[in-house]
């Protein structure tokens, strides 16, 4: 096939860092290139990909944060580009994972398909539901899907991992491990108090980039954090990342808000380190209770659940990702999402 994808504009493919949705971007292309397929990318200047780059701009835009001007022009900028550039006509497919995109596209009478990657607000679903049949929407969790029914979905496909690249590491040191954005609903701050009262020391991974998670960081993490019991180390490159999760006892996860999915647990259970992580959005899909980890309802039950983590098996963690979550399995199911949308009728 002769595929077409839209990158955000936030972050080169794959990200310097932290990025979840240029991970996947990335992988997906790398393996869609693999089986064969003419891919081209359209994302940053800096972009590392197998699949022909067109890039959008010289570098990517700095964070917006709560400037409404500078987080819309750099999308519609970006999604202008993108259809300028690319060569849709030739395309059998377009896959847009930046947000602005699907209305660019509409408005030029295309027809993409669109990946959920965030949580899905009330403007966010009404503009999807105008937008229609000019969209085949690939959902990444089934609760996102149903939190949001009557949408113009093609597929539910979770996100993935490239299991063999990530370390194993069966034998475990005496940490824990938050990693993720340093936002209020990630829960940092649940963290620290989880693993105080398990008696286990916890190491804080994760970015502060945006105002309010520099403002979360500032007022509430960092008092908590007194380089002993609780130490933050910064944002991390992908290789450092992956060997500090495999070392890790355990990933903890007190999310604060609907996960739509949660890379880092399924990142946690490829380095074979099981995960602690509240009921919220995704988590019962992605964690399998008592296999991979543990899921529970309040931060008493995470602390009781850190008690018993010895119980969950590394080498089952890892199985389970190579099982549920390899980067084999996500490519597979967006070929036959492609194949099934192009030959759909409009």
């Amino acid at each position: 096939m002769r595929i077409a994808l839209v990158a955000p504009p936030w972050l080169t493919v794959p990200p310097p860092k932290t990025g979840p949705i240029q991970k996947i971007v990335g992988l997906l292309v790398d393996g869609l290139t693999a089986r064969g397929h003419a891919v081209t990318l359209y994302a940053p200047a800096g972009s590392a990909t197998s699949a022909q780059l067109l890039a959008s701009r010289p570098a990517p835009p700095a964070p917006a944060g709560a400037d409404v001007v500078g987080a819309v022009f750099p999308e519609l900028d970006h999604a202008v580009g993108a259809y300028d550039s690319l060569d849709v006509a030739g395309a059998d497919v377009v896959h847009d994972h930046s947000m602005a995109g699907p209305v660019v596209a509409a408005s030029r009478g295309l027809r993409v398909v669109h990946t959920l990657h965030r949580l899905i607000s009330e403007d966010y679903r009404r503009l999807l539901e105008r937008l229609g049949p000019a969209l085949g929407l690939i959902a990444i969790s089934a609760h996102q899907r149903e939190s949001n029914r009557g949408l113009p979905y093609l597929r539910t496909i979770h996100n993935a991992v490239d299991v063999a690249a990530v370390p194993f590491r069966p034998a475990k040191e005496d940490y824990a491990l938050f990693a993720g954005r340093l936002a209020p609903y990630k829960g940092a701050d649940i963290a620290v108090d989880v693993a105080r009262r398990a008696g286990l020391r916890l190491v804080v991974a994760g970015r502060a980039a945006e105002p309010a998670e520099r403002r979360f960081f500032e007022q509430r993490l960092r008092p908590l954090l007194d380089g002993d019991g609780a130490e933050y180390v910064g944002e991390l490159d992908d290789a450092t990342l992956a060997e500090l999760m495999a070392r890790a006892r355990m990933v903890l996860c007190p999310m604060r808000w609907p996960e739509p999915f949660g890379l880092v647990m399924v990142e946690a259970a490829a380095a074979g380190t099981p995960v602690v992580a509240l009921r919220a959005g995704a988590t019962p899909e992605v964690v399998e209770h008592g296999v991979s980890g543990f899921v529970v309802d309040s931060v008493d039950e995470m602390v009781a659940a850190a008690g018993r983590i010895d119980e969950i098996s590394p080498a089952r963690c890892r199985a389970v990702a190579h099982e549920r979550f390899d980067v084999g399995r996500m490519v597979d199911e967006h070929l036959a999402a492609y194949r099934e949308f192009a030959a759909a009728a409009f």
